[in-house]
């Protein structure tokens, strides 16, 4: 698990690239052993990036074949001193991640 804080939506797709590119060496190895999926949730309070992250995910599906790659896009709604509270966009439903 990485934890990254943005200030411009737009680096989402280089973050995820150097992410990708920096473990390669590994990734190639599970792969080859096992069927591996790469999750990245998302949390922004641009609504904008839903309309990007379709694109994101079949672009790094694309680029990098060995892996699945899936992109979990929640806008936040609220943030409180111990919890964030967002809309999952694939859903339609309000959650809750806890600080």
């Amino acid at each position: 698990i990485e934890v990254k804080t943005l200030n411009r939506g737009n680096l989402v797709r280089q973050i995820i690239t150097m992410f990708i590119d920096r473990n390669n060496s590994i990734l190639q190895k599970i792969s080859r052993e096992n069927n591996i999926t790469l999750s990245f949730v998302i949390l922004t309070p641009d609504d904008k990036f839903v309309n990007r992250y379709k694109r994101y995910e079949d672009y790094f599906n694309q680029t990098y074949e060995n892996y699945s790659i899936k992109i979990y896009p929640k806008i936040i709604n609220e943030i409180n001193e111990r919890e964030i509270q967002y809309l999952d966009v694939l859903s339609n439903e309000k959650g809750s991640f806890f600080l």
